[in-house]
């Protein structure tokens, strides 16, 4: 997880998303990881947060959903705050300011996503 974290913030990317484990009743995946007993919860909801975010039920023995999913919560912020991506918005914005209302917009609806826990 470190890894792929560290590769997105080298890469120049726009935009990167760190989401827990999701598996789907139906799917191999979700049946392997019940067979396995990894499962915390069948009950949908407690696969979302009361925000409406997504919360991993997924317990593994490297890492809990609730653990993966702080991981995912801090991902976002050392990607997003940092001061290269920061400093990129900021050039791309002001060098195309039909881009302004579209940033200013998306930092409003993103913004509670990086200063608050999932967890």
């Amino acid at each position: 997880m470190e890894e792929t974290l560290d590769l997105a913030k080298r890469l120049p990317l726009d935009t990167a998303q760190f989401y827990p484990m999701m598996v789907y009743p139906g799917t191999d995946e979700y049946r392997r990881l019940y067979d396995l007993g990894y499962l915390r919860s069948q009950d949908f909801r407690q696969w979302l947060t009361p925000e409406g975010l997504h919360a991993s039920v997924v317990d593994t023995p490297q890492i809990s959903g609730d653990g993966l999913t702080r991981f995912c919560d801090r991902a976002r912020r050392e990607f997003y705050l940092r001061p290269a991506y920061l400093t990129k918005t900021f050039f791309r914005t002001v060098s195309h300011p039909k881009q302004i209302s579209r940033t200013v917009k998306a930092f409003r609806t993103f913004a509670h996503h990086l200063t608050k826990s999932s967890v």
